[in-house]
């Protein structure tokens, strides 16, 4: 989460112009307001998604702020700052983006069915850190001193921060409570994250105004002289070079004392399976200009798993799995719906195709999803797919007569230093070159999901024949392949209820002899 910091940071800065807006010049409002727009669009172009979640854990400070302090026409000011750049997001079209593509995800469609299970780690750091208790007793101890000895912005500053770490904790305890209900909002901890430059900088303040109150303090201004004044001059700067050295001096101490174990504590080496990575690049690895040549798919996905797909994603190797907050909701669908798959493994953001409980159906799959090679590793078998994978996998090496690739596995992997990859490949896989031949109408996914299922048979002697439909709604997908396709869903409509729009009027027809079926497409 460290690259996030870069989409989160702009908030803080933009909460600071937000705070400095007061009634006054138009052509500061302009500049201030101007300069919030360009933080938040920013973050946006970062990261949308993750900006989003920003915008969502930083929305009670920034309401704070607006009404602080509360002055009619100060918060009409600020309010309408807010306003104008929600506008200017609206008027180039962000605005729309970003709700059709959050819309657009597996955790708003399927909440209800890939929503994680409830457990304390997902709910705040509180719960896996033994650091994090620490930082916040001493960010509750800067706040209270803020409270008591600042005054104007810092003290809306300190307050800001006091209030929003007591909503999260609201929101952390709501999380943790509804255990059986869905959770649309982000999830708490990634709140947390979000806010930790406030809950920070906010707690400094009001260390900041304590040191100032104490110093105020000891100094007795009825009983100094000209010499005593001077004195107090010169080591007020002083006072806060040291104060301000402190904290780089504390790093750099801590970064020569440091324990061993700590130094390669967040250090994640690539995996070391050369010969593995070489073969997939000469055979389907992606470049601009050359044609896609197939996809690789692994038996199952686990964290030494995905340090592999990485690492092949890296030199532009295309997986078949995918892992991402932008999965689709109808490969999700087609997941549960045609292979059976429990989808709750992969959690809301993952698409993992796996053997068990339909291997017959996973067989015929995997060519028209463009696979290449089915790839079986060694690995702890807690859900008893390696010999099944191996049977489907063997099955698959046989109809392509292809030899099967053993080839040295990592040591990443925790299994031995004598694991291997056992690399199957597929006859004939969908890289683009399956045509249709026939058209099948589903009203529902359900009764989509029942035609792909069954098997196909083959007829090579139809003739092409193509006939495209009248409805201004929906667009066709092209690419059918032998006994699956792609499922259509118009606008409006929900994944399970399809609609026929696309197809009422139309049938396809191909000399290659592949039967299709057509899933719609939102436009």
């Amino acid at each position: 989460m460290v690259g996030n910091a870069v989409v989160y940071a702009p908030y803080m800065i933009a909460l600071g112009l937000l705070a400095r807006l007061e009634p006054g010049s138009w052509r500061r409002f302009g500049l201030i307001t101007a300069g919030i727009f360009a933080l938040l669009f920013y973050s946006l172009c970062c990261d949308l998604l993750w900006s989003v979640v920003g915008a969502a854990a930083w929305a009670p400070p920034f309401a704070i702020v607006a009404f602080s302090p509360m002055r009619p026409m100060g918060v009409l000011i600020r309010w309408a700052a807010l306003g104008c750049c929600l506008l200017l997001l609206g008027i180039i079209g962000a605005a729309e983006y970003i709700f059709t593509l959050v819309q657009y995800t597996m955790r708003v469609q399927f909440l209800a069915v890939v929503d994680r299970s409830r457990l304390p780690e997902f709910a705040s750091a509180l719960f896996f850190s033994p650091y994090m208790k620490y930082l916040y007793l001493v960010w509750a101890l800067g706040w209270l001193l803020g409270l008591l000895t600042l005054r104007g912005r810092a003290r809306v500053l300190v307050v800001a921060g006091m209030m929003t770490c007591g909503i999260l904790l609201a929101e952390i305890l709501l999380y943790l409570l509804l255990r059986d209900g869905s959770w649309l909002p982000p999830r708490p901890m990634y709140v947390e994250q979000s806010l930790f430059p406030l809950f920070l900088v906010s707690a400094a303040t009001g260390y900041w105004g304590a040191l100032r109150a104490a110093a105020a303090t000891l100094r007795p201004s009825h009983l100094m002289g000209a010499r005593s004044w001077y004195f107090w001059y010169k080591a007020k700067p002083a006072a806060a070079f040291i104060v301000v050295a402190l904290v780089p001096a504390a790093v750099v101490y801590y970064a020569v004392s440091r324990p061993l174990y700590i130094a390669d504590l967040y250090n994640e080496p690539w995996p070391k399976e050369s010969e593995f990575e070489q073969f997939f690049v000469d055979e389907i690895s992606q470049a601009v200009g050359q044609p896609f040549r197939g996809a690789v798919l692994f038996d199952f996905h686990d964290y030494p798993r995905q340090l592999t797909v990485d690492n092949l994603w890296l030199r532009s190797v295309p997986t078949i799995s995918q892992y991402g907050q932008l999965v689709t909701p109808q490969s999700t669908y087609f997941n549960a719906a045609v292979l059976k798959n429990d989808i709750r493994l992969m959690g809301p953001n993952g698409f993992m195709p796996l053997v068990n409980p339909s291997p017959e159906v996973f067989s015929r799959v995997l060519p028209v999803r463009g696979t290449r090679y089915f790839v079986v590793g060694d690995h702890i078998d807690r859900f008893n797919l390696v010999s099944l994978a191996h049977q489907v996998g063997q099955s698959l090496a046989n109809q392509s007569a292809r030899p099967i690739m053993v080839l040295p596995q990592g040591l990443h992997h925790n299994v031995g230093p004598n694991s291997v990859w056992h690399v199957y490949e597929l006859s004939a896989p969908n890289v683009g070159n399956y045509s249709p031949t026939e058209v099948l109408v589903a009203e529902t996914g359900a009764q989509a999901a029942e035609m792909m299922i069954q098997p196909v048979s083959i007829s090579p002697d139809k003739s092409c024949f193509q006939r495209r439909s009248t409805n201004r709604w929906c667009r066709r997908a092209t690419s059918k392949c032998p006994g699956f396709g792609a499922v259509c869903m118009c606008p409006g409509r929900p994944t399970e209820l399809l609609s026929s729009c696309c197809l009422s009027n139309s049938r396809i027809a191909c000399a290659h002899g592949a039967k299709a079926f057509a899933w719609c497409v939102p436009i």
